[in-house]
């Protein structure tokens, strides 16, 4: 399966970029907080935290968690055209140690049906580790359920479109979202 790292001129991952993640993942929910130095940012517990921009990115930062390899490059390629840095991750597991590195994205869009480690439960061990920071989401699915969990954090449930009419829809939500979200970035300070 294709892996894509987006905008920030990463290119793919090599055969071991899976594993060098994943540790890199156990070190930072161990406490060290590896080659990036002092902290996420992360938000007081049960807080959502609003990050800004780091220096070094001129654009704010998407987190793309998505399987669907044609799904998330046509996410990617929608979140790049609105201003904004786009990394995609298929695999739920690797996209939560994505998290407890630098720079924190300002937005994660999650698709909750992941092989593995299922949006939800990303969603869930982000929410609950003292060690991640809270990214606001906006969760996408094939159909929309209720859900009894933490709603702390999501913006908005997307439902994948099936047809053009809900591509349509589906495509101004998200540059909706996306637009109002870097609004709220720059006022904060970026």
């Amino acid at each position: 399966m294709a892996r894509g790292r987006g905008a920030r001129g990463c290119g793919g991952r090599g055969a071991g970029g899976a594993g060098r993640l994943r540790l890199r993942f156990a070190a930072a929910l161990a406490g060290d907080p590896g080659p990036q130095g002092g902290g996420h940012g992360a938000a007081p517990p049960g807080g959502l935290s609003l990050h800004t921009v780091p220096p070094n990115l001129l654009r704010p930062l998407a987190l793309i968690v998505e399987d669907d390899v044609q799904f998330g490059g046509e996410l990617q390629r929608l979140v790049r055209g609105c201003g904004w840095e786009a990394e995609w991750e298929p695999d739920g597991l690797i996209a939560l140690g994505r998290l407890a590195l630098d720079p924190v994205p300002q937005l994660l869009l999650l698709d909750v049906e992941l092989p593995g480690l299922s949006g939800w439960s990303l969603y869930g061990e982000m929410m609950a580790s003292a060690r991640l920071p809270k990214v606001p989401a906006v969760v996408i699915t094939k159909s929309i359920r209720s859900y009894s969990g933490p709603l702390a954090g999501i913006l908005d449930y997307l439902q994948k479109p099936t047809t053009d009419r809900a591509a349509e829809a589906f495509t101004a939500t998200l540059k909706d979202h996306l637009r109002t979200r870097g609004e709220l970035l720059r006022a904060a300070g970026r």
